[in-house]
């Protein structure tokens, strides 16, 4: 991990996350994995002021996320490391409830 200057005045990383979000929320339909493992690193980010890699934001998410939505996370992190195949078509409802909790999340 690499450390961020998160904490010192004049970041852009807080700015950067909530600018990006509208596009993040409004590609979720069509780029599912993606936009949920950004959502986990902007929040690992945030919150710890730390650069990861979006498997270890996945990993680090889930014990924060709401029981019936985890498994859509291991899911993508799976995904992301050739782990498994990722299928959202019959998921679209729940990624998307994923994605806003997440958003809510982030703009606090």
């Amino acid at each position: 991990l690499r450390r961020n200057r998160c904490g010192q005045p004049g970041c852009a990383v807080p700015a950067g996350c909530q600018h990006s979000l509208p596009g993040l929320i409004a590609s979720v339909k069509w780029d599912t994995r993606n936009v949920l493992l950004t959502l986990a690193r902007m929040w690992f980010t945030l919150e710890t002021g730390e650069i990861c890699p979006k498997h270890i934001a996945a990993e680090w998410v889930l014990p924060k996320l709401p029981a019936p939505l985890a498994p859509l996370m291991e899911m993508a992190g799976k995904a992301y490391l050739g782990e498994c195949a990722d299928t959202w078509t019959h998921l679209e409802k729940e990624a998307a409830l994923l994605a806003d909790f997440m958003k809510n999340k982030l703009r606090k």
